[in-house]
């Protein structure tokens, strides 16, 4: 039961974040990569957010400037929405 409630604090703490990332683009729009669970687990915990970088559920890699929301099982029975907001470089 404490590991459930520890995890829905963090999930909540999660929720209530936006983390902003840069996309590289070159000419025509076209993206010089990708946003991956690495890059997102990587801006968490630079807002103080410990956590498995397998536990982000990215479908793929983030190509598109925008906002998109991605889920994080933060615990079997607990996930949270974060959501990511991507610029793009040029």
């Amino acid at each position: 039961a404490e590991e459930l409630s520890a995890a829905q604090e963090v999930a909540a703490k999660i929720s209530g974040l936006t983390v902003d990332l840069t996309l590289e683009v070159g000419q025509g729009g076209k993206a010089f990569g990708a946003i991956t669970n690495q890059n997102i687990h990587d801006a968490l915990t630079a807002q103080g957010v410990e956590g498995d970088r397998r536990a982000i559920e990215l479908e793929k890699p983030i190509k598109s400037e925008g906002e998109h929301e991605v889920v994080i099982k933060v615990h079997p029975q607990v996930e949270a929405t974060l959501k990511v907001v991507v610029k793009e470089n040029a």
